[in-house]
């Protein structure tokens, strides 16, 4: 076979393959978790530890049922009450996460029990 009647049939081949994959059925997306805003707060008790390096560090919740909590805040006051309490017993207020590894939580309030 020469170079030109071979490059004519590899281009045959991939085109025939394009169009094989073309006519493939596209598989259906699940759906992604309910936003935060649509979930209610939810009200938890546990104690209160810091997981992870300093550098990726991150405050945990342990609940009376033994379920990990990944808390998160954007405001620096209350990461400041979080670090204060740590290792006590807390109770928090937040709205679930979509859940990454571990369930997350959304903190609206935390105080010592």
């Amino acid at each position: 076979m020469n170079c030109v009647a071979g490059r004519k049939f590899l281009a045959l081949v991939m085109l025939l393959n394009l169009t094989a994959c073309a006519d493939a059925p596209i598989p259906m997306r699940k759906p992604f978790a309910k936003p935060v805003s649509s979930q209610a707060p939810i009200e938890l008790g546990g104690e209160l530890t810091l997981k992870g390096s300093e550098y990726n560090a991150w405050f945990a919740l342990r609940d009376d049922k033994g379920k990990l909590w990944r808390l998160e805040s954007d405001d620096g006051k209350l990461l400041q009450q979080l670090r204060a309490w740590q290792n006590r017993r807390v109770k928090v207020v937040g709205l679930p996460l979509p859940k990454m590894l571990v369930d997350r939580l959304k903190i609206i309030s935390v105080a010592p029990e």
